[in-house]
């Protein structure tokens, strides 16, 4: 498991089993939706809502991800935009550059194999 961002801590492990992996989609999924939603109403941002973004980060950091889980998210293609790499709120950006560059690691090793 690739180690987290935010907590500094043990990730956890990507999902192995279908039905571990549907889930695993759907959640990503949400997280991806949201973000998305809060990127998509502008640059001004209220409080509440930077507090959601950072659970949801929170949430990623904690998330075992995988080559598949990647692909059929987008959740990195979404992290990955302008808004979240320089975000006016200094830890979420930062924890967006940190969560894509980790990704990058996991596409790199699964290439490699």
């Amino acid at each position: 498991a690739s180690q987290g961002v935010a907590l500094d801590g043990e990730g956890f492990d990507a999902p192995t089993t279908a039905r571990a992996m549907a889930e695993a989609v759907v959640r990503v999924g949400r997280h991806r939706g949201r973000l998305e939603q809060v990127r998509q109403a502008g640059p001004e941002v209220r409080q509440d809502v930077v507090d959601i973004v950072r659970a949801t980060l929170m949430d990623l950091d904690r998330t075992g991800m995988n080559l598949e889980l990647l692909k059929q998210t987008g959740i990195g293609v979404e992290l990955n935009k302008a808004y979240w790499r320089n975000n006016s709120f200094e830890d979420v950006a930062e924890t967006c550059s940190e969560l894509v560059a980790r990704w990058r690691d996991v596409v790199a090793e699964r290439r490699r194999e």
